[in-house]
């Protein structure tokens, strides 16, 4: 049978009303016997703390170049490994070299963010300016944030872009990266492995497709010298003060969080399909865009698979990515 509860029982089971409340206030002596005075705080003109912990408006030019090196020393990038090896190889290098393989991993992200349609979505035309890289800050400076698989976030000349190379490399701690000018109206970037102390042909390094196929890139081009040391690009540029909105400098670190893990050959089919799209220094590329097509299609990484998530999702805006999906059209 179902007990009908009073609605407060605790009266009738010590003895009514009157007794529960001097119970109650017996309890209540007993327990301030025993625990120690509370002090009331007194009022305080502190600040108050934040409730929550807004991003700063921006950050120095230092602190993110602190980041950027750190990221690009400990960011997941399989693709490195392999790259490295054959790299050694093919320049004679002595392969246990702990700064070596540092230098190469650093050069080697750096290159593939800031070259023309590649991880930070800059863009190559015909400016007429001087080797340096104070416009593309400027503009990055200047501009909001528009992650679009196709919006440039700064355009500059190969000049530019080479700087641009040239003085984050040595920012980054990478000193023996300058500017080489394989012909009268062209420039790219070129570093020196073992701060030129080990007379190796310079790696060379274009930032643009300017007078290259398709498949030229990484220490790949059909430019020769005899050199085998550079003048280092000198690295004032930008100051170690100078302010970067938050956006910008959070924006550009995810970039290589985001796509560093990927395969070479989606690092290539992005930027080509980027590039042609921004109507850079690519062509349509169609034939190299089927080759690394094909070397993907069959097998992808999870790095790959991860960047295509994320490029769907934050460059087109896609809720419900289709990883395959998008690297075929990526082949077209």
């Amino acid at each position: 049978m179902p007990h009908n509860w009073p609605i407060s029982p605790l009266p009738q089971l010590f003895g009514g009303a009157r007794s529960a409340r001097c119970l109650a206030r017996v309890i209540l002596a007993l327990l301030a016997m025993a625990m120690p005075a509370l002090a009331i705080p007194k009022p305080s003109n502190a600040t108050p703390p934040l409730t929550r912990l807004d991003p700063p408006a921006s950050v120095s030019f230092g602190v993110w170049v602190g980041a950027l090196t750190e990221l690009l020393d400990t960011v997941p990038a399989p693709a490195i490994e392999g790259e490295y090896a054959q790299f050694i190889t093919s320049h004679a290098l002595p392969a246990h070299d702990p700064q070596l393989y540092e230098d190469f991993r650093r050069v080697r992200l750096l290159f593939e963010a800031l070259r023309d349609g590649g991880f930070w979505h800059l863009r190559w035309a015909v400016t007429d300016q001087y080797p340096s890289s104070k416009l593309i800050w400027q503009a990055w400076s200047r501009n909001p944030v528009h992650p679009d698989f196709a919006e440039p976030s700064a355009t500059a000349e190969c000049d530019e872009l080479s700087a641009l190379f040239g003085m984050l490399a040595r920012h980054v701690g990478v000193h023996n990266v300058g500017l080489f000018y394989p012909t009268w109206n062209h420039t790219i970037a070129v570093w020196a492995p073992l701060e030129g102390k080990r007379k190796t042909a310079l790696v060379q390094l274009p930032t643009t497709q300017i007078f290259l196929d398709c498949a030229g890139g990484f220490d790949k081009t059909s430019f020769h010298t005899s050199l085998k040391n550079i003048e280092r690009y000198p690295n004032g540029d930008v100051r170690a003060d100078a302010a970067i909105p938050h956006a910008r400098a959070e924006w550009l670190l995810h970039q290589i969080r985001a796509y560093a893990g990927a395969s070479p050959a989606l690092w290539s089919l992005m930027r080509a399909k980027r590039a042609f799209a921004m109507g850079s220094s690519m062509g349509p590329c169609s034939e190299a865009r089927s080759t690394w097509y094909a070397l993907l299609e069959p097998q992808m990484t999870q790095g790959d698979l991860d960047a295509l998530r994320t490029l769907s999702l934050e460059e087109f805006d896609q809720q419900k990515p289709a990883p395959a999906r998008l690297l075929s059209w990526l082949k077209e």
